[in-house]
């Protein structure tokens, strides 16, 4: 209700300030007096943290990043991180990130930082660990291709050359959960034409409670290879990547799931059938990993769940579409329509069946409980979901 109030708040503000306007004498006027009205970029990256007591946000002050918090009963304001007051540990840069998580007891950031790109979204970075407790400021790993805080806040998971590990935060110990990736052979990666049509960096999730990592294991060994050519510079520079033209054999990907307490590791009895998984997700049953499956048209839709413990399997939800289905949407920048909250024992999914896309609710057994938006518009996204008071924002 805090993040509504929030937006609500800031779109009485934007009404305002517009019926403010100052009345200019002629177009060209207003043409250029542009630069003369634009104000302060003001906070971004708004964050609700420690149960919504406070929210995070980042603003600039120069040209250094700063993290802030602000309490809301005390109506204060508090800087916890400037990139201005450190430098990279054991150089005299100054240190600069390109993203940042909050481990779930709000002690710890993990930065993302001296970041390069490999495809359109993805490439490898380091990672830094700032203690907000002692303010010390330390490297855990480097040229990783993607980490996560888990749930618990005890560990990073993260990828890295083609493999799955963990960091424990508390000891420091890195632990390897795979072994065998290698050139175009991935675990909890993908390549090129996977990441370009499903939107996708990270393949593997963290479960709700930590126990598990889910993940794709993509080999693109066998897909033919295309080789690009760039003219910006003075002499040409080539690029190959595997890329499946029409007829050609996609990469063969397969589920796996890891018990990150023990190592052990067992894989999904599923078979794409020619077409793809492009999206997973932990559910609020123990144990239950909801697979997506989709044919190579992009036209059908399979639902299955997964007990990872016992490996059976149960296909709960199917959908057809004349044209095509969408899974994510590229332009709103929203790369997930299915949800599946935490603390309720049903899920929404974001369908356009009607022509229209609206919010669905189905129960675990693939019964559809409601429509829940209707009418002549497009639902983009959830943004936020309140089980307790049984309300989508």
């Amino acid at each position: 209700m805090r993040k509504l109030t929030l937006v609500l708040l800031l779109v009485l503000m934007t009404i305002t300030l517009s019926a403010q306007k100052k009345q200019y004498d002629s177009l060209m006027d207003a043409f250029m007096s542009g630069g003369a009205l634009r104000g302060d970029r003001g906070p971004a990256g708004v964050e609700w943290i420690e149960d919504s007591d406070r929210y995070s946000f980042t603003k600039r002050e120069g040209r250094a990043q700063q993290i802030w918090t602000y309490d809301i009963k005390t109506e204060s304001e508090e800087l916890v991180f400037s990139e201005g007051d450190h430098k990279f540990p054991g150089t005299e840069n100054q240190f600069s990130y390109r993203s940042f998580q909050w481990t779930r007891d709000y002690k710890f950031l993990l930065f993302q930082t001296n970041f390069k790109r490999i495809w359109r979204y993805s490439g490898n970075a380091d990672y830094y660990l700032y203690s907000l407790e002692d303010k010390t400021l330390s490297p855990i790993m480097e040229g990783a291709f993607t980490a996560e805080v888990s749930p618990d806040g005890k560990k990073v998971g993260y990828g890295k050359d083609g493999n799955l590990f963990t960091f424990d935060l508390a000891s420091g110990e890195h632990t390897q959960l795979t072994s065998d990736g290698a050139d175009k052979y991935y675990n909890g990666r993908f390549g090129w034409a996977n990441e370009e049509e499903f939107g996708l960096v990270q393949a593997w999730e963290w479960s709700y409670d930590s126990k598990y990592i889910a993940f794709w294991q993509t080999d693109e060994r066998e897909v033919p290879v295309y080789q690009l050519t760039d003219f910006s510079g003075q002499h040409p520079e080539y690029m190959e990547l595997p890329y499946p033209k029409v007829g050609d054999n996609p990469p063969v990907e397969r589920l796996g799931v890891i018990n990150t307490a023990d190592g052990s590791k067992q894989w999904l009895d599923f078979d794409p059938e020619g077409g793809y998984m492009p999206r997973i997700y932990w559910t609020s049953k123990e144990n239950t990993l909801a697979v997506v499956w989709m044919n190579r048209a992009q036209d059908h839709l399979k639902l299955y769940l997964f007990n990872v413990e016992t490996g059976s399997k149960t296909m709960i939800m199917e959908e057809k579409n004349y044209a095509w289905i969408d899974i994510f949407d590229f332009f709103a920048g929203e790369l997930h329509l299915f949800y599946f909250p935490e603390e309720m024992d049903s899920f929404f999914w974001i369908s356009d069946r009607d022509e229209y896309s609206h919010i669905y609710q189905y129960d675990y057994e693939g019964n559809v409980l409601g429509q829940i938006t209707t009418g002549p518009y497009d639902v983009a996204s959830i943004k936020a979901i309140d089980p307790a008071k049984k309300a989508l924002y």
